[in-house]
């Protein structure tokens, strides 16, 4: 019975230290709208924190973590190719929003540019660094 008694009262402790020290961050523990095309649907807390104006998407052939003075770059998937001169677009969809296990999401992007066309892009940032493009979002947009 002492054992017992013993044993429940390490696991109480370890519970307690892994909750206070080594858990999950809350934030990525909300973190987990995985494949959504309606805003409705995304969790707001992993969207907050954008910025006020349009941000700036330049597509490129590959990703670069985070943003350099608000400009995102994105790699190019599919789909129509921006032009080089800046044109507006809106986000249409957000997917794949769950982090890796170094904490960096690869979320994919559908962009809808001003003349009608779609490109798909993939967004590679820190939730806690650089917000998702979120559905509906308006953005500059230009090929790298």
């Amino acid at each position: 019975m002492k054992r017992f008694v013993i044993l429940i009262g390490a696991l109480l402790l370890l519970g307690s230290a892994v909750a206070t020290f080594g858990g999950a961050d809350s934030r990525s523990a909300r973190v987990t709208p995985a494949a959504t095309t309606k805003p409705s649907d995304l969790d707001a807390s992993a969207h907050s924190g954008h910025a006020a104006g349009e941000r700036t998407v330049i597509v490129a052939a590959k990703p670069k973590l985070g943003a350099e003075d608000g400009t995102l770059t994105v790699g190019y998937e599919r789909g129509a190719r921006p032009p080089a001169s800046e044109t507006s677009g809106v986000v249409v969809t957000d997917e794949n929003c769950a982090p890796d296990a170094q904490g960096v999401s690869h979320c994919r992007n559908d962009i809808r540019m001003a003349d009608g066309e779609t490109v798909r892009v993939q967004h590679d940032h820190r939730m806690h660094d650089v917000p998702c493009l979120l559905p509906g979002e308006r953005v500059r947009l230009r090929a790298a």
